[in-house]
């Protein structure tokens, strides 16, 4: 071994021994931090922060590559974790279980849904409960979707057509677009998961309002993306704030969500606007709109993104048959975009996502016009009714674009929560601390609700 060799495997094992001590040094550190954290009841991972000192390793240029300057350092911050919650040499297998999953999903909260009226009246010992959590429509299923459904039961030992065909043709001549332009679903959910999934990676970061549907949250932690969060404007009946969220795009940005109108405050981005993000993002950014609740709309200044999708390439437009045709239960969804954008999404689409049965009952739907007619009648005299009662009870309410009313009772809602589900009234706590979205119901379980929360504000 020549001297000059000897020399530099000596100043490697110099640098190794330093790294080593840094390492323990580290190791300290964090075991210092979970012990803060643990104190203070706050998760030990955080996606956010871990994006942050991957961008802060990478950001010096050398001799080591920045895209193995970054793997090294994911897998750093996937074992910090193992060593800070030891107080002692961790064993191999829990080192090898923290494998097991990525830090940003073990860090998740599931989505919690509505209490089911089975479940609590099992719990409770009651009968007859009324369920106004979930946004579902009182009269049920569209009556043609119904019968499709009956007339599609005994296809079932077959696997359905997987790309949705019949029903993507169908929603491509009611929307004026080309089949290539559709992306079906298991719901509107499946597809905005989708969006993630397919075009964002851990560098790039996602846009959102709080409070507002949580599956933009979960896509983002499930796939390791940023989250930039805009608050809604509490000062203005929990508005989009159109300015803020402008202001918060950089080249990180990928996509922009927007529920429209919002879920669980009812609020709605009109026509002026929702064109100032049209044509204000800049292009690289994709502009995906949830029209969940577009059939229950009613303001004259309500924009269609659909009539968009020539103005801006990268704008996405997602609905569902969940709502107003009253298909939740089969899971339907679809997706409108540009040929090239659905294209990546197909390619990541799972195999046979939406059933035999669910596509059958979307296509009758989509002519069933005299049930969503019949529906959103429904629907604007149970909001009518909502907010008359409930400001007679003192209780604030606001404008509502959906088939739900956001409320501010002025006190903290899990106690009215609970309270309501002794009744037999399930709603759903959610929003801020204060806050309940109340579903529009049957007239008589709208009446059954103000009855039963008078008496527990009483």
């Amino acid at each position: 071994m020549s001297d000059e060799l000897q020399a530099l495997r000596d100043q490697i094992d110099g640098i190794d021994d330093e790294i080593v001590r840094l390492l323990h040094a580290r190791a300290e550190v964090l075991h210092r931090l979970f012990m803060v954290k643990r104190a203070e009841d706050a998760p030990f991972a955080n996606p956010e922060r871990e994006r942050a000192v991957l961008d802060h390793v990478t950001r010096a240029r050398g001799a080591f590559p920045p895209a193995a300057m970054r793997a090294l350092y994911r897998e750093l911050l996937r074992l910090s974790a193992v060593v800070a919650e030891s107080s002692e040499e961790p064993s191999a297998d829990a080192v090898a279980l923290r494998w097991l999953c990525s830090p940003t999903i073990s860090v998740m909260k599931p989505y919690v849904p509505g209490k089911p009226v089975e479940v609590l009246e099992r719990e409770l010992g009651i009968k007859d409960a009324v369920k106004l959590a979930s946004n579902e429509n009182p009269l049920g299923a569209s009556p043609r979707a119904l019968a499709a459904v009956r007339e599609m039961l005994h296809t079932t030992h077959s696997y359905p057509e997987g790309s949705s065909y019949f029903l993507r043709q169908a929603l491509a001549a009611k929307h004026g677009v080309e089949m290539d332009q559709i992306i079906c679903g298991s719901g509107a959910y499946e597809l905005l998961e989708l969006c993630v999934r397919t075009f964002c990676v851990p560098e790039e970061e996602i846009i959102h309002a709080r409070p507002s549907f949580v599956a933009y949250d979960l896509a983002a932690q499930e796939h390791g993306v940023g989250e930039v969060v805009v608050p809604l404007d509490d000062t203005n009946d929990f508005r989009y704030d159109v300015d803020a969220m402008l202001a918060r795009v950089t080249p990180r940005t990928k996509v922009l969500f927007l529920a429209n109108p919002n879920n669980p405050t009812g609020a709605y981005l009109g026509r002026t606007d929702f064109e100032r993000l049209v044509f204000d993002l800049p292009p690289s950014v994709i502009l995906a709109v949830d029209e969940a609740y577009f059939e229950y709309t009613h303001a004259g200044d309500f924009p269609d993104s659909t009539r968009y999708h020539n103005a801006r390439e990268r704008i996405l437009t997602f609905r569902t048959f969940s709502k107003v045709q009253g298909l939740a239960g089969l899971r339907v969804g679809y997706c409108i975009g540009s040929p090239t954008m659905i294209g990546f999404m197909q390619r990541v689409r799972p195999p046979f996502n939406v059933t035999s049965v669910a596509q059958a009952a979307a296509l009758a739907a989509i002519d069933d016009h005299e049930h969503v007619a019949r529906s959103r009648q429904l629907n604007l005299q149970g909001l009518a009714y909502l907010h008359r009662e409930l400001k007679r009870l003192g209780v604030k309410t606001y404008p509502s674009q959906a088939n739900f009313v956001f409320v501010d009772l002025g006190r903290p809602s899990a106690p009215v929560y609970e309270a309501l589900l002794r009744k037999g009234v399930i709603v759903r706590p959610i929003g801020g601390p204060q806050h309940l979205r109340v579903s529009v119901g049957l007239p008589e379980e709208n009446e059954r609700f103000v009855r039963a929360l008078a008496e527990v504000l009483a």
